[in-house]
């Protein structure tokens, strides 16, 4: 999968860790998109604010940010 490639060239990317979860969950796989914004929150200490300035242009990321269950499991 080129987000696995992706991943693996850019280990130490906030931002590729970030959007390999945005997409992870979008296709319904949660618990890689938990893994991978836990990763990029390591990386980025200010994910969370990324995330809703990202949604405001991409609509389709917005339903990640009402998921509350799942952001807290990113962000606790």
């Amino acid at each position: 999968m080129v987000a696995e490639k992706m991943i693996r060239y850019s280990k130490n990317q906030a931002g590729a860790h970030m959007n390999y979860g945005l997409v992870s969950y979008l296709a319904g796989d949660k618990q890689v998109a938990v893994a991978e914004l836990k990763k990029a929150k390591e990386l980025n200490p200010n994910l969370r604010q990324q995330m809703e300035t990202m949604s405001k242009n991409r609509p389709q990321y917005q339903p990640i940010l009402k998921d509350e269950e799942f952001l807290k499991q990113v962000f606790q």
